[in-house]
């Protein structure tokens, strides 16, 4: 009970101590605070109501797209294309053109061009992770 008393008095002498405008500054402090964690509370009320409410009407939505897929019917159409000759001659007039434009004594060409030509030979797109050695 002593110590009760104790803590007591040293309460006192330290609001005797301090001002009256430094209770008032922590009071309209603390005012402040509460007053900004009032409006941030409604300000997350109301983005979440928004976000609610956005979540609803897309389930609402994609609910109604399903409901069109399901009466959809699909109609596959398959065409058979004869461009498979053409190209492969391309890829011959190609090959037959790189000896003219590169002379057997010039210099010797980067990896990365090799892994070009072979694709291009090959009429495919090149590997970009394949290996340029």
């Amino acid at each position: 009970m002593i110590w009760l008393q104790a803590a007591w008095s040293v309460v006192k002498g330290v609001f005797k101590a301090l001002p009256w405008y430094f209770w008032l500054a922590l009071a309209v402090l603390v005012a402040f605070f509460l007053y900004g964690e009032n409006r941030y509370a409604a300000g997350q009320a109301e983005r979440q109501g928004l976000w609610d409410a956005a979540t609803a009407e897309q389930e609402q939505r994609i609910r109604e797209l399903q409901a069109k897929v399901d009466t959809a019917s699909a109609r596959v159409e398959v065409r058979t294309v004869e461009q498979i000759r053409a190209v492969h001659e391309k890829g011959e007039t190609i090959i037959r053109r790189i000896p003219q434009l590169i002379p057997a004594g010039a210099c010797d060409l980067p990896a990365g061009f090799r892994v070009l030509h072979d694709a291009a030979s090959r009429n495919e797109v090149p590997d970009a992770t394949a290996s340029a050695d």
